[in-house]
Order: structure tokens, then sequence, then C-alpha cells
């Protein structure tokens, strides 16, 4: 599998690589040059598919893309955000207002989420739109913020809609329920856990709806030693498949970060993983982890040890 190489965003025109770059992680790298070195690092390997959100440090997120931009080929690259987190006009995003940002999925909101993201981006126009985090707000997002979309997308203003969550009951309810062209799922299929596969993942393959993997180390427990699993402090049961986990990944000498990318990538309908990174080192290592060589007895022995569903697609 080539990362580099691009797939196709449901029926539409847009190709993203396979590795994509996940910018929640910008928002906290310790500088603004910072974040900006990463983003060109990320942009010199090749990858094209770049995804934020408002929420993202509040705009900052958003704002130091806005800032990168500026050295690349816009037209090149695709570009999703989010609606959904309405956030206050602020004149600096690297000093973030002390306020929760309101949910809102109203069309007036999706319309002036959209507006104030492009002005962030500094950009005309992006490609993608994500409903955001609706997980308490369904009525209104599929009710008002869905048909704002549609209507964005009929006037070509977008050129795809969907919603990224952390689950996958209720992406899959949207899917039920309107014209979608991906979904970004974020920690509910990854090499840790894979209840998606069981009714989402097939109901989107069979109606051409593509997939975007974010959190594909579930909030850090297969990155690091330290790392949190749903932002949260690791459970007993979380932590105890995950050292099984690693117990294959050390008799393979595989390092568990590189299985965890691959794996997801194997499925038909996932397009593109995007791994968020803060720094130019981590972004180097996204890409030197997503090339590692897997052999396959490797999976076929997470297999047998019922530490991934069994059908589950393995890479070859």
């Amino acid at each position: 599998m080539d990362p580099l190489g691009k797939a196709r965003v449901g029926r539409t025109d847009l190709h993203v690589t396979r590795l994509g770059l996940g910018c929640s992680g910008l928002s906290k790298s310790e500088t603004a040059e910072q974040a900006v070195d990463t983003f060109q690092i990320a942009m010199n390997q090749g990858i094209n598919y770049i995804d934020t959100a408002p929420l993202y440090g509040l705009g900052r997120s958003e704002s130091r893309i806005g800032r990168a931009l500026q050295s690349f080929d816009r037209e090149k690259l695709v570009i999703s955000t989010k609606v959904g987190r309405l956030l206050r006009p602020t004149d600096d995003y690297e000093v973030s207002p002390e306020y929760s940002p309101i949910y809102d999925y109203s069309r007036d909101a999706v319309v002036g989420s959209w507006e104030s993201s492009l002005e962030r981006l500094s950009v005309d126009s992006v490609d993608i739109l994500f409903i955001h985090d609706s997980d308490y707000h369904y009525d209104q997002a599929i009710g008002e913020g869905y048909p704002a979309l549609a209507e964005l997308r009929d006037d070509g203003n977008i050129k795809a809609l969907g919603v990224g969550m952390n689950q996958w009951e209720m992406e899959l309810r949207f899917a039920q329920e309107g014209d979608f062209d991906c979904f970004l799922l974020a920690g509910r299929y990854t090499l840790l856990e894979q209840g998606a596969i069981t009714d989402f993942l097939p109901y989107c393959e069979e109606n051409q709806i593509s997939v975007i993997i974010g959190g594909p180390y579930n909030s850090g427990v297969l990155a690091k030693p330290d790392g949190r699993y749903n932002y949260r402090a690791v459970p007993p049961e979380i932590s105890t498949k995950v050292a099984r986990l690693q117990e294959v990944c050390d008799e393979y000498n595989v390092p568990m970060r590189a299985a965890a990318l691959q794996f997801v990538l194997a499925h038909p309908v996932v397009i593109s993983v995007i791994p968020g990174t803060k720094s130019p080192m981590h972004q180097k290592d996204n890409l030197y982890m997503i090339n590692h060589h897997i052999h396959r007895d490797f999976w076929e022995n997470l297999r047998e040890k019922d530490l991934i569903h069994p059908d589950a697609p393995v890479p070859q």
C-alpha cells in the first residue's frame, strides 16, 4: 500500500492521500512556527489531505494552517473543516479566549461557521465540511445543519459533506437519513476496537460512502506507554488488551504505531487515516510507521489470538 497514493472520496471528484494530516495537534504545537514547520514537512512528504476544525485550539489550528498555506498551491490540496461548534470572533487566535464554544447546528450557525473558517484559513473555499460532534444534538444537526450543508454542496461552495464523531452508531443514523459523501470516524475502528465493522462500515461500502479514520491510536494508548484512552485514563480491560497487542508486536518486532496506522487502511471503505501531530518529529514518524514492513504472519497471529475481529481485513 502506498500511503501517498490517492483514494476517491465517495462519488465525488476529490481524491485524498491514504495518509492525511490531522491538524488538531497543530493547535498544541509549542509555537506557531513549529506548527507551520510541521505542516510544511507533511506537504513536502506528498500529503494532500488536511483536516481541521474551529474547535481545535479555539481557532488556532485553522489560523496556523492559514499562515502555512501561503507557501503552497491551494488547488493541489484537499481541505476539510467542521461546523457545529460556534466561536466568538477574536483578533488573536494564538491567545485563546476563556470561553466554551457554543454547540449550534442551526442554518445560520453552520453558514457563519463556514465563513469564519474561510477567514481563518485564508482561503476562498474548503472541499469538505463535517458536522462535528453532534452526539446530543442529532435532531438539529439533521434537521437544520444538514440541509444547509447540502445547499452549500448543491451550489458548488463545497464538494463533499459528512459527519465527524467518536461514535459510529449515530454516523450510521446520519447515513441512513441523509445524502453524505464521507464520514470521519475517530477512535472507533482501530487496532484496538472494531465495533464499526458489523453495521456501519458495510453500510458505507454498499452505498459508496467513504470513511476517514481519525484517532488511530485511541487517544494515545496505542502510541505511548502513558497514552490515554478515549481522552481519559485507561480502563483496566483496555490496558489488558493493549498489553496483549504489545506482546505480539514485540514478538514480530513491529512498532504498535505502525500496526495501528496500517491496519485501518486495509478496510476497503477506509480512504485515509489522519493521525494528529504537533511537531516535525511526529510527522516524520507517521510516514515512517505507515511504511514499516509488517509480515502477514503478524496479522494472522492477532486474529488467532482473537485480538482483531475475525472479519477485519488485514494488509496484504
